[in-house]
């Protein structure tokens, strides 16, 4: 009798143990690790009398980083009412920092592009605001020139402070900056999203730059 509430007791510590460990395999993983990224080419530096007015005065930046499976990006946010469809975004939640990964369709084969300080991750839920730590490899508050990466995503990483686990809702806020003739630069605010969905807005493949053999 005993040995049979024994094996009935035993039978029931594995099942459970088998539940706990489907139920943790289930559930999403509280950290990601962070995105790949690699060092594009400088082809020139910015002059030292950098002005925004003067498009020779930008620096030129070429062998960005390629995404490929463009259709698998995820979602493209709406800035008030202004839809963006040539940006997509994607969430890292990591122990350090949270990296948000913004992938741009380059058009042109030269195509300028401008980023500012200020940035940053809104808790939805407080108001609380995550500002940007830096932008990996690019300068801030100078518009920069992209070239021969014609018809290809490109990814842009923003390095932000690590986010509590409370923080479930969020909202991306650019504050913009100086403007140019043909060229403005607004404050744009997200709206609300989910941050699980924006993890979940992987690319499928993240192509990987091998070495350069002669």
């Amino acid at each position: 009798m005993r040995t049979l509430k024994t094996v009935i007791v035993l039978t029931a510590i594995m099942l459970l143990a088998d539940l706990q460990n489907l139920a943790t395999m289930s559930a999403a993983p509280k950290y990601d690790e962070r995105p790949y990224n690699e060092k594009p080419t400088l082809e020139r530096p910015a002059w030292p009398n950098y002005n925004i007015n003067n498009d020779n005065s930008f620096a030129i930046f070429s062998n960005i980083l390629t995404i490929t499976n463009s259709k698998a990006l995820g979602m493209s946010l709406r800035m008030n009412t202004e839809y963006r469809s040539g940006e997509r975004y994607s969430l890292y939640r990591c122990k350090d920092a949270t990296y948000i990964a913004m992938d741009i369709f380059i058009p042109n084969i030269w195509h300028h592009l401008c980023f500012y300080e200020g940035r940053c991750i809104i808790d939805a839920d407080t108001g609380d605001e995550y500002q940007l730590r830096k932008l990996e490899y690019f300068p801030l508050n100078q518009c920069i020139w992209i070239h021969n990466m014609r018809n290809k995503w490109v990814r842009f990483i923003f390095v932000y402070p690590p986010l509590p686990d409370k923080v479930k809702r969020i909202q991306l806020f650019n504050p913009g900056g100086p403007g140019r003739t043909g060229f403005s630069s607004n404050p744009k605010r997200t709206d609300v999203i989910n941050i699980d969905k924006l993890r979940k807005a992987k690319p499928a493949s993240e192509q990987k730059r091998g070495r350069i053999i002669y």
